[in-house]
């Protein structure tokens, strides 16, 4: 729930920080994310797999996909991490995106499926550029 709402008032940064705290030794240690903060219990749980939506969503910024209305909106947020990429199949088809910050910029590649529209948001300080 924290880190819905971290995300939610656009602490992104916080929130991603936050998150590599609570759950990256846990992967470190057996490649799932765990019910608990020990091993005493389940090691790989559904519920703390959410994180790998939230990452999709503000990190790589997918942030939203409708498919009844063929719209796919991307927020690009204020993180630090200078590159990332990812894939979201949409029934037999695919949302790819990638990005890499260079200098004040984020240059950007996306591919959805025929007929959708796509909103951009830039959360960010820097220019955005689609190659």
């Amino acid at each position: 729930m924290r880190i819905e709402l971290l995300s939610r008032y656009g602490y992104i940064k916080q929130m991603l920080n936050e998150s590599i705290d609570d759950f990256l030794y846990m992967a470190n240690i057996t490649g799932t994310l765990w019910e608990n903060t020990n091993t005493v219990a389940s090691c790989n749980h559904g519920m703390a797999s959410h994180i790998a939506h939230v990452f999709y969503r503000d990190m790589l910024g997918i942030s939203r996909v409708d498919p009844q209305q063929k719209q796919v909106t991307i927020a690009f947020n204020d993180v630090d991490v200078t590159s990332c990429r990812g894939t979201i199949p949409v029934g037999d088809q695919l949302i790819s995106l990638s990005w890499e910050r260079k200098g004040k910029q984020i240059r950007y590649k996306l591919s959805i499926p025929h007929g959708y529209k796509t909103e951009i948001k830039n959360n960010t300080n820097l220019k955005i550029v689609s190659l």
